[in-house]
């Protein structure tokens, strides 16, 4: 009788889990921050950027885009990119950057309204955004007399912003971005492991058809 042995492994990879992806692929002139947990945002002279929710459920019932549309009931990520200098004074500051998402940009939120009505749905329950105030948000996108001081651009097919924010005295500016949610991690190392068993599997039979025996 012909006899087939098959060689089972399991990649240690598969066992230990692994971080959580942040969805940012890369960035220029812009930090990595973890989200703020007290009313002291970190300051700093260039842009930061922080995660704020994975994997949620868009409703356009609670939540107002300014720029984009999206569908209710996709899954989203949210992200937090502001602008808050160490020091303050009456002159313009100005800090520039780009950064480059996993998953397609799909929503741009940076009206002080709709920054706080989507805080629930999209931001992060401990980070104390109220406490910001009227700083919140691009105003000068809402005045024309500040036309020009706070812009942004989307390329890279469509997944990378291009940012430069100005401020002057106690002000802050504030862009929410929402993408397409990011697989995660483990999800995509599960249908690759999968994949790899299959190919490893139907190798093995074949073998084992045209041998006597595969060890």
């Amino acid at each position: 009788m012909k006899s087939l042995n098959l060689l089972l492994f399991i990649p240690l990879s598969v066992l230990i889990p692994v971080p959580a992806m942040a969805g940012i692929f890369s960035t220029t002139g812009i930090s990595q921050i973890s989200a703020p947990s007290t009313t002291d945002y970190p300051k700093a002279s260039n842009l930061q950027v922080f995660e704020e929710s994975s994997n949620i459920v868009f409703s356009n019932d609670d939540i107002a885009l300014d720029a984009g549309t999206i569908a209710s009931d996709t899954l989203v990520d949210s992200y937090n990119i502001y602008f808050h200098p160490e020091s303050n004074s009456s002159s313009w500051k100005t800090a520039s950057g780009s950064i480059t998402f996993d998953s397609e940009i799909l929503g741009l939120i940076w009206s002080k309204s709709n920054l706080e009505a989507s805080d629930t749905s999209l931001g992060t329950s401990g980070t104390p955004y109220a406490q910001i105030g009227d700083w919140r948000g691009l105003e000068e996108k809402n005045n024309p007399d500040l036309s020009g001081l706070s812009n942004f651009i989307v390329n890279g097919g469509g997944k990378t912003l291009n940012l430069s924010f100005n401020v002057r005295e106690t002000g802050y500016d504030e862009l929410r971005v929402i993408t397409a949610a990011t697989p995660e991690p483990l999800t995509i190392l599960g249908a690759s492991t999968a994949i790899g068993f299959g190919v490893f599997f139907k190798r093995k039979l074949a073998k084992g058809k045209n041998g006597n025996s595969v060890s």
